[in-house]
């Protein structure tokens, strides 16, 4: 008896071995089975010292790669992977990159090879489809010998710099919005804002230079290629610009939404409109690959920090100011058109956090709004938004004059040091002096007076902004 139960147990353990083992190759079955990731797209861009490459996905996927030599060539690998096209050859004869071939292993491995024309430092990203983006997997490929040659043109760059600021010459940087995999806003039409914004740029730095001789521009891009929102701004403080300016077109839900506008930063949008165009405007570095780590939509430590600086050197001031210049300049040129003014608004843009310059960013109509498309299509309009541009920026030099030059944050500091007037409350002078974080609300609460009484006695509308080394009058 206790023999047969002992065979019966055994049996009973093959049998739980045999389950176990069926369901193991039912499962490994399944997987082998399940329905390949599918590439939809490759679409490739020539920057001044990479080339990006995008590879559409209809589903997340987790690539792997590696560099081969002999000859040179960067390999990436995608597992139970196919092509909507099936292999293929992208011809693209750069310096940096000769083709890109798309091959389906026996194992059901993809492989896209990237054909180096000479050495090259590769950076793979992966991207999730986020508000209708395809997942997608970003490769940029950085040539080595245009970087190098990049540094000694930024070494060659200082020295014009440093000889433009010594002739008193005026230095702009004009920033045209989005490029390269990121359209910006695209009309029903197919107009697509990256290349009105471009179309812009070059007008107005055509125009600046047959018109103003003390005015240098510079373009934070002048192809059709992406780059980061950091990167612009880092390009302006290169150039030590006095004036740096993102370029854009509007667009909104409604297509009654109309008008021309231009913004200036700050903490708090002027209205729910600006902060949702902030909002869309700061989410490009998130939905294209802007950051390895996406940056943060409300980053308020980094944007008071920011702030601070900006009052500091007064560069806010003065962003406002060419802001109204820019706004006033072009309704005027576009009177014929019957475009509205939409107004100098503010928000949070990320492309504006700058503590070195006055930077305003312009929304020039609405892409869709059907009337100012069609417009917006046509050479005549965009030379004219152009032009009003350029006038505005030729208006702002000529206003602030040599005595109300943009101060630098280093000579402000120097001035702050020098200054001898006490800051304590109670002072018989009754005068202070701005310091560095303050503001006219905390000045206001340290002196113990209203804050209407403190803008009454030195002047200042409720939407001044002060700056450090600034004398306020104490009622």
């Amino acid at each position: 008896m206790a023999d047969n139960l002992k065979v019966t147990e055994r049996m009973k353990n093959w049998g739980y071995i045999a389950i176990f083992c069926c369901l193991l190759l039912a499962g490994a079955h399944s997987f082998a089975a399940a329905d390949p990731a599918v590439i939809t797209d490759i679409q490739y861009w020539l920057a001044p010292d990479h080339v990006q490459t995008i590879i559409f996905f209809d589903r997340a996927v987790q690539p792997s790669y590696h560099t081969r030599s002999n000859p040179d060539r960067f390999v990436l690998e995608i597992a139970n992977t196919k092509d909507l096209f099936g292999d293929r050859s992208l011809d693209v004869n750069d310096v940096t990159l000769q083709r890109i071939r798309v091959q389906r292993l026996e194992t059901g491995t993809m492989q896209v090879v990237f054909d180096l024309s000479r050495p090259a430092e590769a950076t793979v990203q992966v991207l999730p489809g986020l508000n209708d983006q395809s997942d997608r997997v970003i490769v940029n490929l950085f040539d080595q010998v245009a970087q190098e040659q990049a540094q000694e043109e930024r070494i060659e760059q200082q020295q014009a710099v440093q000889e433009l600021k010594e002739k008193q010459h005026h230095i702009v940087v004009l920033d045209p919005g989005h490029g390269g995999h990121d359209p910006g806003a695209t009309s029903a039409n197919g107009l697509k804002e990256k290349d009105l914004v471009l179309d812009f740029a070059k007008r107005i730095k055509a125009i600046l230079e047959q018109t103003a001789p003390n005015v240098k521009v510079y373009l934070t891009r002048d192809r059709d290629y992406f780059l980061p929102l950091p990167k612009r701004t880092e390009i302006a403080k290169e150039y030590e610009a006095d004036l740096f300016i993102s370029l854009h077109v509007n667009a909104n839900t409604s297509k009654k939404a109309q008008g021309f506008s231009v913004y200036t930063l700050s903490e708090k949008a002027s209205d729910d409109a600006a902060a949702l165009l902030a909002e869309q405007e700061n989410a490009s570095d998130i939905l294209f690959g802007g950051a390895e780590t996406p940056l943060p939509l409300k980053n308020d430590q980094m944007l008071t920090f920011v702030l601070a600086d900006l009052s500091m050197t007064a560069s806010l001031q003065h962003s406002l100011e060419f802001g109204r210049i820019s706004l006033n300049t072009a309704l005027a040129n576009l009177k014929k058109y019957g475009i509205a003014r939409e107004g100098l608004k503010r928000a949070n843009f990320v492309v504006l956090r700058s503590a070195e310059m006055p930077a305003v960013l312009v929304e020039a109509c609405y892409i869709s709004n059907n009337r100012e498309e069609k417009l917006l299509d046509q050479k005549d309009f965009r030379h004219n938004i152009a032009a009003s541009i350029a006038n505005s920026i030729k208006e702002y030099f000529a206003e602030i004059g040599e005595t109300r030059q943009t101060p630098q944050m280093a000579a402000v500091y120097q001035q702050e040091a020098k200054l001898d007037i006490s800051n304590e409350p109670g002072d018989q002078q009754r005068m202070h002096v701005v310091r560095n974080g303050e503001s006219l609300s905390l000045i206001a609460e340290k002196y113990h007076i209203d804050l209407a009484q403190l803008r009454q006695a030195n002047q200042l509308a409720s939407a001044d902004m002060i700056y450090v080394g600034q004398q306020l009058w104490i009622p």
